[in-house]
C-alpha cells in the first residue's frame, strides 16, 4: 500500500507540473526572471531581469516567443520561437549570448520542457495539429533529435520529466498488482527509464463517439503506457 502511495503521488505531482507551469515567467536559481513582454502573442519577447542590478535584456531571436525554461543549471534558457519555415525550439547561453536553433524534423515545436542533468529538452513536434503532437527529445550533446513512446503512442499535450525516478521504484514493486496495455514491455520501460528518465504528459485518444477524450500516459525512449486503472478508477477509458 506504501509503495502504491508513492507512485500515485508522483502522478499527482507531475500532472500538477503539466495543468499549472507559470506561463508567463520563471526564475533561475542565480537571480535572474525571465518573463514575456509584449501586448499580444504576435508581439511577444522574452526579457531577462537581472534581480541584483536591475538591468533588463530582450532576447531578439525570432519573433512570437513562447514561455521561457531555465535550465536546471540555471545557465540557459530553451524557448519556441518563429522563424522562416515554421516553429523552432531556441536556446540561449547565457555565459556567451549565444543562441542555438534545434534542428527539427517537423515545422511546428514547442513547450520545451529540460530533464533533471540538463543533458535532454523535451517539446512537442507535429505538423498536422491536435492529434498529431508527437513527443520528441533532443540530445544537446549528440545534436539529434528523437521521438518518444514507440510507434503506438498517442498524440500528447506538453510533455514533462519525472523530476526524480522513484515513480520506477514504485512501479517495479506494484507491477504484479497492475494491469498495463497490451504490449507494453514493463522490463523495457524500466531499464530506458533508469537511463535516460521518464516523460509524463496528457494524451488525446480518439473515442468511440468519435470525440476525443484525454488521459495521463507515462512514456519512455520506446515504451508508452496510460496511466493504470488501478490508479485511475474514475477513468471512463475503463468503463
Amino acid at each position: 500500500m506504501e509503495k502504491v502511495f508513492s507512485t500515485v503521488f508522483f502522478i499527482i505531482f507531475s500532472f500538477y507540473l503539466i495543468l499549472s507551469p507559470n506561463l508567463f515567467s520563471a526564475e533561475s536559481p542565480k537571480g535572474h526572471i525571465a518573463y514575456l513582454y509584449g501586448s499580444d502573442i504576435d508581439t511577444f519577447r522574452i526579457h531577462i531581469l537581472d534581480l541584483e542590478t536591475k538591468t533588463e535584456k530582450e532576447l531578439t531571436t525570432g519573433t512570437h516567443h513562447g514561455a521561457p525554461v531555465w535550465s536546471p543549471d540555471g545557465m540557459k534558457i530553451a524557448f519556441s520561437a518563429k522563424m522562416e519555415g515554421g516553429l523552432f525550439i531556441v536556446i540561449w547561453d547565457s555565459n556567451t549570448d549565444e543562441y542555438t536553433i534545434l534542428k527539427h524534423k517537423y515545422s511546428w515545436n514547442d513547450n520545451p520542457a529540460w530533464s533533471a542533468d540538463s543533458k535532454r529538452i523535451s517539446y512537442i513536434s507535429c505538423e498536422k495539429g491536435l492529434t498529431d503532437q508527437k513527443p520528441a527529445v533532443y540530445e544537446l550533446q549528440s545534436g539529434t533529435e528523437e521521438f518518444w513512446g514507440g510507434e503506438k503512442i498517442p498524440s500528447v499535450i506538453n510533455p514533462v520529466w519525472f523530476p526524480k525516478l522513484d515513480i520506477l521504484n514504485a512501479m517495479s514493486a506494484t507491477v504484479s498488482q497492475v494491469t498495463y496495455t497490451e504490449g507494453f514491455d514493463i522490463n523495457k520501460f524500466f531499464e530506458e527509464g533508469y537511463n535516460t528518465g521518464v516523460l509524463i504528459g496528457v494524451a488525446v485518444f480518439p473515442s468511440a463517439e468519435k470525440r476525443l477524450t484525454t488521459e495521463l500516459v507515462i512514456f519512455s525512449k520506446t515504451q508508452a503506457t496510460p496511466l493504470p486503472k488501478e490508479l485511475m478508477l474514475e477513468s471512463a477509458r475503463f468503463e
